[in-house]
């Protein structure tokens, strides 16, 4: 099972969800959800934040494995320890982007959010 199903996997079984309240969740069968989450039908990135918001976790923490490898990779070929350079099917880039464009939007709301809550303990 791929890292990031099994976070989802490990988040729904934290909160005390069964599959059958996080299919109903997302208007799908238990069954189209297992799939999901065995991997047997593609995450995308909509499906993705959906999730995401009804396991009260962030994207961030369901692509960890994802993100330290961007974070460390500096597409450099001739780097010790590069497994190659990133490599952008076509077909998923826009999908990509809408990903991008979410997580820079959640993190603008959660720095915006922190600067309220300084804010208002200063005025305090």
């Amino acid at each position: 099972m791929n890292k990031h199903l099994s976070r989802i996997k490990l988040a729904r079984e934290k909160r005390n969800y069964c599959q059958e309240f996080v299919a109903d969740q997302l208007h799908i069968t238990q069954r189209a959800y297992s799939s999901i989450e065995n991997g047997d039908t593609k995450l995308s990135v909509t499906r993705m934040f959906e999730l995401a918001k009804i396991l009260e976790i962030t994207i961030e923490e369901i692509l960890a494995d994802y993100m330290e490898s961007i974070n460390t990779n500096n597409f450099n070929n001739e780097a010790a320890g590069n497994q190659g350079s990133l490599i952008v099917n076509n077909t998923n880039v826009e999908e990509l982007i809408t990903l991008y464009e979410k997580i820079i939007k959640s993190k603008d709301e959660e720095i915006a959010f922190l600067r309220d809550l300084i804010n208002s303990k200063i005025s305090k």
